[in-house]
């Protein structure tokens, strides 16, 4: 962003809690801190759970950590349907326009390993048991989500984050 090189240590970072409300300020602040404690500068908020609440990303901005921020797809192969592509941008838009004043939003991420799940137990049963055209049309659809959509909202309302 502006033009330094950056070494980044980090982990993941999953759901603190199956139910976000039960969450307290105290934890979120006792697990970052502890990332700074071990000398990392960033965390992976991992796409298979749900985005954190402002004050996540109010503490990593304090903390100086740096988030790597997945949209929440969670290893699994996405609906084509153009509703669902219309929920996904919705989503995104809210999402982006949401946390990209977060000084610790460093990186969009848009796929949580969906790609790779191709080759993964019940996606690959799936592939192997479809036609041709209908594995051609899911990585158009799988295009269009993650090359084109998510790319394009990224672009146009946080443009300095890639």
């Amino acid at each position: 962003m502006n033009g330094i090189p950056v070494f980044a240590k980090g982990a993941d970072v999953i759901p603190f809690d199956s139910f976000p409300s039960r969450v307290t300020t105290a934890q979120y602040r006792r697990i970052l801190q502890s990332a700074v404690d071990a000398d990392m500068n960033m965390v992976r908020h991992w796409g298979g759970g749900y985005y954190e609440t402002d004050k996540f990303y109010e503490l990593c901005d304090e903390l100086g950590l740096m988030v790597w921020q997945d949209f929440m797809f969670g290893n699994e192969w996405q609906p084509g349907t153009y509703e669902f592509k219309q929920n996904v941008e919705q989503e995104a838009e809210y999402q982006v326009t949401r946390l990209r004043s977060h000084p610790s939003i460093v990186l969009w991420c848009g796929n949580n390993e969906t790609e790779i799940s191709w080759g993964w137990g019940r996606v690959s049963s799936i592939a192997n048991a479809i036609t041709p055209e209908q594995r051609r049309r899911m990585w158009e659809d799988y295009l269009v989500l993650f090359s084109s959509i998510l790319d394009r909202t990224v672009a146009r309302l946080a443009p300095d984050i890639p």
